[in-house]
């Protein structure tokens, strides 16, 4: 046989080979019976705007500064959606080294080298009998493609696809998770003051009680009993704030947390009292 016939050969049977199936089936994704959209109800929210398709920046339907600098600081601050992110990134970067893997590889070197043989040696590349140093450079040249005949590289770089757009969605859910928590703790801790400004407004209702009982009971209007009662409601009602401000203190180092802040950061800025959204 000819070499021209031989490779020719060769050349038919590698064609033949990338013909081959690929390794492995074909992903198919799962069916999955899903309506065209929410089966909530045709009901316009207050904006005109289908309960079905929030906007992206939902809140902002609050209208409170406070809340949407919270939510906003959360989302780059937060040390989970971080963490979520650097793995987003370090799949990304996989992937492109995995599809730098089908491509191919070039690579290129070069050494130098100063030296002198001895007069006494077999050996000598200079041709100088060790009379004088000499110089040797070394340059090189390599480069290779690895052949993908039964499609292994495909499949990882569809592996490597699939694990980014996995890490994408993760962390959509974990940023969505911060930013939901965000806004229900801030809601929360406006509805903890609220209940602290009822509860102090009833206290001073209680103590203008206690005063106009004593006053009676120095006029020989009222009884031992009726002071004492008056008394004791005022302990009730005082007794209701240390939960509060717990509660209070609880929510304000939960939303310090969720902004990547040590506890007691957000004191000063969500201390004072502001209207529930």
């Amino acid at each position: 046989m000819s070499p021209t016939i031989f490779q020719t050969a060769i050349v038919a049977v590698m064609l033949g080979l990338t013909g081959c199936t690929t390794i492995g089936p074909d992903f198919q994704r799962p069916a999955a019976a899903l309506p065209d959209r929410w089966s909530a109800s045709a009901v316009q929210t207050s904006n005109g705007k289908d309960p079905g398709s929030p906007d992206a920046r939902w809140w902002k339907v609050f209208n409170d500064a406070e809340l949407s600098s919270l939510v906003e600081r959360a989302a780059a601050a937060n040390l989970d959606v971080k963490a979520a992110t650097t793995r987003w990134t370090q799949a990304r970067a996989a992937r492109q080294m995995t599809g730098a893997n089908d491509e191919p590889t070039v690579g290129a070197s070069a050494s130098y080298q100063h030296a002198r043989s001895s007069q006494n040696g077999l050996l000598d590349i200079s041709g100088l009998d060790g009379r004088k140093a000499y110089n040797v450079w070394q340059p090189s040249l390599d480069a290779s493609w690895e052949l993908d005949l039964w499609g292994r590289m495909r499949r990882e770089i569809e592996s490597a696809d699939a694990t980014v757009e996995e890490s994408a969605d993760l962390r959509r859910g974990v940023l969505l998770s911060v930013l939901a928590e965000t806004a229900r703790d801030y809601i929360e801790l406006r509805g903890v003051q609220a209940e602290q400004a009822i509860i102090r407004q009833n206290l001073d209702f209680a103590r203008h009680s206690l005063r106009l009982t004593q006053i009676r009971f120095t006029d020989g209007v009222a009884t031992h009993l009726e002071t004492a009662e008056a008394a004791a409601q005022i302990s009730a009602i005082e007794a209701q704030l240390p939960a509060l401000e717990n509660d209070q203190l609880r929510l304000i180092n939960a939303l310090s947390y969720l902004l990547g802040e040590p506890p007691h950061a957000l004191e000063n800025e969500l201390q004072a009292a502001s209207p529930i959204p």
